[in-house]
């Protein structure tokens, strides 16, 4: 095995330490057993004066969370600003150091940053978002970037021939938290009064949900009670009210192993659209570490390769989903949970972060090793 480099490592995130936990949170707390790991958050507006917090959480990760005076302004006022605070933040950072990409606004603050090496980690498809400026920071970043990856074979696929050096990693589970679902638990105070059988989903509700299908479900199924576990992040007219939907808000990561423990089926039901053909929900896998039958929606890295290997039911219409609904209150799972943890124990976070600092490693020899060789033949032109 070879010898870890010395480095600090600096993510720089679109999503808060303390909002959802999702997958930069995962990776950059593997990283953190390696070496310094600082994740940059976006800046937040209505400070009195632009400053810039660092803490160090109890996973070991430095939590920077930059702020600025006043409101939302331009583009080039926040960047020009951002780029002082980041100038503040890099003299903690070792002067060897790797930036990580979650966040395409905060290529613009570090234009002038030397890295050992710049890694993007996509999780999303920016050509869905009708959005040119993002289309042209991602550009810029897949121009520079020494390692790229995707978050799903699908994403993979459709971002491939952009970069010499791309890698597809899958959304992962953390095996032993969810598996604290499959134990007895008291039932969540916000649930104890909601009936069965519980169909429930966690994550954002946003639009990538297929709200006609939700509403679909609740009036033909009203026995079935439909809990939904996450932010609202749309206007509340958008979303589909019913007595037997339930939404129950934001939850700590930690306690959505008792919340899941009383579900009987667990929920996919995104929309099949633009904004929902490169997903890889991590979900799918927490949900069955659950130990909790999963029903979805055709996404396409749900069904390669969950449904493909039969741990997952998949519904193509509004009538397939509500049996395949069915079908798992009456049955259970497809397959059997030992089929399903054999499953797991190759997609967990810890093994693929592994794999992800391999492939870093390399890039940063080769970056070092072309900069060596670049320092000898100035040496010897000067000779």
């Amino acid at each position: 095995m070879q010898k870890q480099l010395s480095f600090d490592l600096v993510c720089f995130s679109n999503s808060r330490w303390d909002y959802l936990f999702d997958r930069p949170h995962h990776l950059m707390v593997c990283a953190a057993n390696e070496r310094r790991v600082f994740f940059v958050e976006e800046p937040q507006f209505g400070a009195d004066e632009d400053t810039i917090e660092a803490n160090q959480n109890e996973t070991g990760v430095i939590v920077v969370s930059p702020k600025l005076r006043g409101e939302n302004s331009s583009s080039t006022d926040t960047t020009a600003r951002m780029t002082n605070l980041m100038d503040e933040l890099f003299q903690k950072v070792d002067k060897q150091y790797v930036l990580w990409f979650y966040s395409l606004n905060a290529t613009e603050w570090t234009g002038k940053l030397e890295p050992l090496a710049t890694v993007y980690d996509c999780i999303c498809e920016t050509c869905a978002m009708h959005d040119e400026h993002l289309k042209e920071l991602e550009s810029n970043l897949l121009s520079k970037a020494s390692l790229v990856f995707t978050g799903g074979q699908a994403l993979y696929e459709a971002k491939f021939s952009t970069h010499p050096h791309i890698y597809p990693f899958s959304n992962r589970v953390s095996i032993d938290d969810f598996k604290q679902a499959r134990e007895e638990h008291a039932d969540a105070p916000d649930q104890a009064e909601i009936a069965h059988p519980r169909l429930g989903y966690i994550g954002k509700i946003d639009n990538r949900l297929d709200f006609e299908l939700i509403a679909r479900v609740a009036a033909e199924r009203p026995q079935w009670q439909l809990i939904f576990v996450g932010p609202v992040e749309v206007p509340d007219e958008q979303v589909p009210q019913a007595p037997n939907i339930h939404y129950l808000g934001a939850k700590e990561y930690s306690a959505l192993p008792q919340i899941i423990s009383s579900w009987d089926v667990a929920l996919i039901p995104f929309a099949e659209n633009e904004l929902t053909r490169f997903l890889n929900p991590k979900k799918t896998s927490e949900y069955l570490a659950s130990g909790v039958p999963v029903v979805s929606t055709a996404i396409p890295d749900v069904v390669r390769p969950f449904s493909l290997k039969g741990l997952v039911r998949v519904a193509d219409s509004p009538d397939q989903f509500i049996e395949s609904c069915q079908h798992c209150l009456d049955s259970g799972a497809p397959v059997t949970q030992e089929d399903i943890d054999t499953f797991l124990q190759k997609a967990n976070w810890n093994d693929t972060w592994h794999k992800m600092s391999r492939l870093l490693h390399e890039r940063v020899r080769a970056s070092k090793g072309e900069s060596d060789l670049k320092m000898k033949r100035e040496s010897s032109k000067a000779l």
